[in-house]
């Protein structure tokens, strides 16, 4: 199934791009430099592990474009994660019971909201799929089994 997005949303997936790709290069410059100073033992993982997960969140953006179908907003499907969508999302990380949340999918962190950004691990696997969608995406904490419950509208839409 094709993810549908609207042209902003494509938009916004592009500059997402453009922008991890900016900070993953300056990432993997500091890389660089250490290894040229024989400094590879610094203590710089933090660094390395983000520019990895910005490698990561980069293929799967490229990815859903290259998976996607362009849609004007009159003709988005009532039931696709779409921007200030309300989503319920079962959590499950292997050997944890799985956890029901309910998020605002935002651009941005709102304050007094539980929110999940659109660039995000989360936020990338369920923005435009459909009610139903079971996916799944690597975070910080481990793999990430999601089954998407739930969507309503948002306070912006």
């Amino acid at each position: 199934m094709k993810l549908k997005l609207t042209p902003s949303d494509i938009q916004m997936k592009r500059s997402q791009i453009n922008e991890y790709s900016k900070r993953r290069k300056e990432l993997l410059a500091n890389e660089d430099i250490r290894i040229e100073r024989n400094d590879e033992d610094a203590p710089v993982l933090y660094e390395d592990s983000q520019a990895a997960l910005l490698g990561s969140i980069i293929q799967n953006l490229k990815e859903e474009l290259e998976n996607s179908e362009e849609v004007i907003l009159e003709d988005y499907p009532e039931n696709i994660i779409g921007l200030y969508d309300y989503v319920t999302l079962c959590l499950e990380y292997d050997g944890f019971e799985p956890e029901e949340v309910t998020y605002l999918i935002c651009d941005v962190k709102v304050e007094g909201e539980a929110t999940i950004t659109t660039g995000s691990p989360i936020g990338l696997a369920v923005y435009g799929k459909a009610v139903g969608t079971v996916t799944s995406c690597k975070t910080p904490n481990g793999k990430l089994k999601i089954t998407i419950l739930e969507k309503t509208k948002g306070r912006c839409r």
